[in-house]
């Protein structure tokens, strides 16, 4: 089972965040293991007009959304502004429909600098991140975006494969937590992950 949320990102900074924390609170309350964000649209001025209070709570959506204890995928079903990049950089899983196009620069403030520049460059590496910032804005193809790193593949969504996974929020926090933690002291959260593992399966 999966649940499926559209994304108009044409919609303002507030009515994006209200949507983001619907879907959460419905993927939350199903306890479905595949949650699905289907994007299209965004505005090129990114954020619009907004505070930093509206930001803030932007932010909080996307942590939410991107703890969520379910296989998370976000995909680009048409063109995309720049608030696909932050939704696709939230997700465990990217695709992108074959034709689409990213574009992620906004045209009025530059780079964005919100949080999605620390997911960029905690997910794809200093470099990849450095070379997407120096880039000229031009809206990426997706085998552009697929290249660089915004997206993992193009195509259709394999969701039975995705719903077999379990245990997805344990499972992204080991793996985020491996570049910065020593073995030593990872071997215990390892540990009581694979105890929890095999209680289940017994």
């Amino acid at each position: 089972m999966r649940h499926h949320t559209e994304l108009d990102l044409t919609a303002s900074l507030p009515k994006l965040t209200a949507a983001l924390n619907e879907a959460a609170l419905a993927v939350e309350d199903s306890r479905h293991p595949v949650a699905v964000l289907e994007l299209s649209g965004g505005d090129p001025a990114w954020p619009g007009l907004a505070d930093v209070h509206a930001v803030g709570k932007w932010e909080r959506a996307l942590r939410r959304w991107e703890r969520l204890d379910a296989v998370t995928v976000a995909v680009m079903t048409a063109d995309c502004g720049s608030p696909a990049v932050e939704i696709l950089l939230a997700a465990d899983v990217r695709y992108a429909s074959l034709g689409t196009r990213l574009t992620w620069q906004s045209a009025i403030h530059g780079v964005w600098p919100g949080m999605g520049l620390h997911r960029l460059a905690s997910r794809l590496g200093l470099d990849a991140a450095r070379r997407l910032l120096l880039a000229d804005g031009e809206p990426l193809t997706a085998e552009q975006a697929q290249a660089a790193g915004l997206v993992d593949e193009i195509g259709a969504v394999p969701h039975e494969r995705l719903g077999r996974i379990r245990d997805a929020a344990l499972l992204r926090t080991l793996i985020e937590e491996a570049p910065r933690v020593p073995y030593e002291t990872a071997l215990g959260t390892h540990l009581a992950a694979c105890d929890r593992v095999l209680r289940r399966v017994r």
